[in-house]
């Protein structure tokens, strides 16, 4: 059994090299409609391979194809966001991104004007012994002025008891929050 995948390699980087170099968006679009096409034959070419059924195939051959079958859904998907961005010039929201082929479940996380980083939120609460009391790794990035609330109410209902001190770091500083403490009778402070 021999099948071949055949995408002409260094074309797509060529052209790739070039979309980021050249300022004119008209250009840049036409750039990318090429690299599109390419994209689109890759695609294609997956497809009829996941499609045709092999009488026999080695271990190795099976579960390629098989990886290239949970592959086609990602291509379609990546194609999708990359046709609405760039040529439709549509603003994708970041819940219909996919940001890793690998790790499915990472997200965009921006820190201000600082760089783009992806991966996870996590929002940790810790008793007096620095023992982890609540754990919460929130889908996307809210802002951690919305996370603190929850986190109170979640503590003083697993553990019946209201903290009597909350410190948090600066980034879940908002008057809301200073309010919501004092309702629950515990004191509070930013760092």
């Amino acid at each position: 059994m021999h099948f071949r995948l055949s995408i002409i390699p260094d074309l797509p980087k060529i052209t790739y090299f070039k979309i980021n170099v050249i300022k004119s968006k008209d250009k840049q679009a036409d750039l990318f409609k090429k690299q599109l096409v390419t994209f689109t034959k890759a695609i294609n070419q997956v497809s009829n391979i996941v499609k045709k059924k092999f009488e026999s195939l080695s271990l190795k051959a099976y579960i390629l194809i098989t990886e290239l079958e949970e592959l086609l859904p990602l291509m379609e998907k990546v194609y999708s966001m990359s046709y609405r961005k760039q040529i439709l010039d549509e603003s994708v929201p970041n819940d219909q991104k996919l940001f890793s082929i690998y790790e499915l479940h990472t997200d965009i996380i921006v820190k201000g004007g600082r760089d783009v980083l992806f991966g996870h939120k996590v929002n940790l609460a810790t008793g007096k012994s620095n023992l982890i009391i609540d754990c919460e790794i929130p889908k996307g990035n809210p802002s951690d002025v919305n996370l603190f609330k929850p986190t109170i109410d979640r503590v003083i209902d697993n553990y019946g008891i209201t903290p009597r001190d909350s410190s948090a770091d600066g980034g879940y500083a908002c008057q809301g929050s200073l309010d919501h403490c004092k309702s629950k009778v515990c004191k509070y402070r930013f760092q």
